[in-house]
């Protein structure tokens, strides 16, 4: 904690031209299953347990041509889940939640 308290007084202390930038994103996204790849049956078993489904309506949910929202938080929050899909070869994309959708 110390550490990150003295970094963080550091970085205060810097000339906006000096200081690195603050990579951290805070908004919310929808992580969205846009393809349940070639191991569906695994894939809906993640589906399953995330929604906390029953079978037959986790199936209905992955069959459906609509994107199948599976998660909202941050992207920090959402990539172990995200990557897990991906090992299962589960396409998946962030959405901003319509609460971080900047206005023109």
């Amino acid at each position: 904690m110390e550490e990150w308290l003295e970094s963080l007084l550091e970085w205060a202390q810097c000339s906006a031209e000096e200081r690195p930038p603050l990579e951290l994103d805070f908004r919310t996204y929808q992580l969205v299953v846009t393809d349940a790849g070639p191991n569906r049956i695994k894939v809906l078993k993640i589906v399953r347990e995330r929604l906390q489904l029953a079978p037959t309506a986790a199936k209905e949910l992955l069959e459906c041509e609509e994107d199948l929202v599976i998660g909202t938080g941050t992207k920090e929050d959402l990539q172990p889940l995200r990557d897990l899909l991906g090992e299962h070869g589960a396409k998946s994309a962030y959405q901003l939640t319509d609460a971080d959708i900047e206005m023109p």
